[in-house]
Formats: C-alpha cells, sequence, structure tokens
C-alpha cells in the first residue's frame, strides 16, 4: 500500500502538481454506497450466524427438557453419557462460535477491501481533476510540506459527480 502511496504521490509531482495533501479516509468512506451496502451485508450475516446459533442452542434445550426417570437419573452410566452429550455439545457451539466469528470478519474485510478500491479510484480521479498530490489519511505521508486537510473538498467533490 506504501509503494502505491508513494508511485502516486511520486507521479503526481513529477507532472507538475503542487498542492499536497490528504484525506481522512474514516471520514470520507462514510458518504459511499459501498460503505453503507458492507455495513448491511455484515449485519445480515451476523443476523443469519445467531440464528443459525439459536437453532442450535434450541435443538440442545430440547435434547434436555426431557423428563427422565428418576432412577435414571441416579444410574452413573446415564450420568456419563449425559455428560458426554453436554461435551460434546459445547464442543459444537464453541466450534460454531468459532466458525462465525472467522465468517464475520471475512466478510468485513471483503467489504473494506471494495470499499478502499473504490475510494482510491475516485481519490486518483479527484487528484487529477484537481492538479493535486493527495493521500488517504495522513499517516500514509511520509513528507509533505504544508499538507492540507482535502476531505471536504473530496467529499463535495464526490458529491457533485455522483449528481
Amino acid at each position: 500500500m506504501k509503494l502505491l502511496i508513494l508511485g502516486l504521490l511520486f507521479g503526481q509531482i513529477v507532472n507538475g502538481q503542487t498542492g499536497q495533501g490528504y484525506i481522512d479516509y474514516e471520514k470520507a468512506k462514510m458518504i459511499f454506497p459501498q460503505y453503507a451496502a458492507g455495513q448491511r451485508e455484515v449485519g445480515e450475516r451476523t443476523k443469519q450466524l445467531n440464528d443459525t446459533l439459536a437453532s442450535l442452542a434450541y435443538d440442545i434445550k430440547k435434547y434436555f427438557d426431557g423428563d427422565y426417570p428418576q432412577t435414571l437419573m441416579s444410574d452413573s452410566s446415564f450420568k456419563r453419557k449425559l455428560e458426554d452429550k453436554v461435551n460434546e455439545f459445547q464442543k459444537k457451539i464453541g466450534d460454531f462460535q468459532d466458525y462465525a466469528k472467522r465468517e464475520i470478519e471475512r466478510t468485513r474485510e471483503n467489504t473494506e477491501i471494495n470499499l478502499k478500491l473504490v475510494i482510491m479510484k475516485e481519490l486518483k480521479q479527484f487528484s487529477y481533476d484537481n492538479h493535486l498530490v493527495c493521500a488517504p489519511d495522513k499517516k500514509s505521508i511520509l513528507y509533505c510540506d504544508d499538507c492540507k486537510d482535502f476531505t471536504e473538498a473530496f467529499i463535495q467533490y464526490y458529491k457533485r459527480k455522483r449528481r
């Protein structure tokens, strides 16, 4: 990513562009429809996984809600089978929770990657159209003399472009 930024900055400096600055990526990304779509996708996937977990919990509850005769409850082999079943259900729930965390994180990462690609394309066009050298955030800049925050200008540019 740093090489891309340096290439973007160096290429524009060579072409005689002198305005230098950055945008606040976190603020700018909120205006893009891809951001809202990504948030919705993560929320929907989270809801699906929570529903699956609730269904799994319901199946476990249904299993243990059975009425067992008192004589069976005191039987050591029955207790051992019941403990094994509890351990099996605990492992099943734990494995599913681990899977769900990975799945949600994967969905977040994919939506963030897609959003970054869109924003970088727009930022490159914004920089070109306005004869600027502009990085996606202040941390990306290694050296900048008289750096400016172009966040508001970028947001207005994108809004005008979308009309």
